[in-house]
């Protein structure tokens, strides 16, 4: 009770809390239909007894440090054009002249 009262009365001296992320009804059903998608897989995995694959184990880098590649996802996720040509992303990402320019001549 005392701890509360004071979260009440003295909020600027209690640690800082962010405000909550707004998340686009967009982007809520595009990840429900991922997971759905491979939720509906690995039933069909089991089905036949093998182990369902682990996916977005590339989505977490070093020390748990999300993909560089995140705020892409998020982008297209929510139907921002093709993620890294998405506004929020301008800057993020430099196109290649080539997809793999040690294998031109």
């Amino acid at each position: 009770m005392r701890v509360q009262d004071q979260y009440v009365k003295e909020p600027d001296k209690m640690f800082f809390r962010p405000p909550p992320r707004l998340v686009e009804a967009k982007a809520l059903e595009s990840v429900q239909a991922h997971l759905t998608a491979h939720i509906e897989q690995w039933k069909r995995i089991n089905a036949e007894g093998k182990i369902p694959p682990m996916r977005w184990c590339s989505c977490t880098g070093m020390y748990g440090k999300g993909c560089f590649f995140g705020p892409a996802c998020v982008a297209e996720s929510v139907g921002h054009k093709q993620g890294w040509n998405a506004p929020e992303c301008q800057g993020l990402y430099r196109v290649k002249e080539f997809q793999h320019p040690e294998l031109e001549e």
